[in-house]
């Protein structure tokens, strides 16, 4: 059975705001999978990065990080 809080932020992504998004994440935190967490964690860093351009050395060598984690992920499987 898919996770409560997993639903109800794809309910909001497709009807909601991005403030309401926002807020439900970060109410609703501890109720997300890790793996859940782990991605939206990613997702959260990679578009502080994008804000600030000073960053674009450390924003590819997450990139390529993050690139070769999906990889052993997926080969592994």
């Amino acid at each position: 059975m898919p996770n409560k809080a997993v639903q109800q932020l794809r309910d909001l992504v497709l009807s909601g705001t991005e403030e309401q998004v926002r807020e439900y994440v970060n109410s609703h935190w501890d109720e997300f999978p890790q793996e859940v967490q782990d991605h939206m964690s990613a997702a959260l860093f990679i578009d502080a990065l994008r804000e600030d351009t000073r960053k674009e050395t450390q924003f590819a060598d997450f990139q390529e990080r993050l690139i070769k984690a999906i990889e052993t992920i997926v080969s592994s499987k």
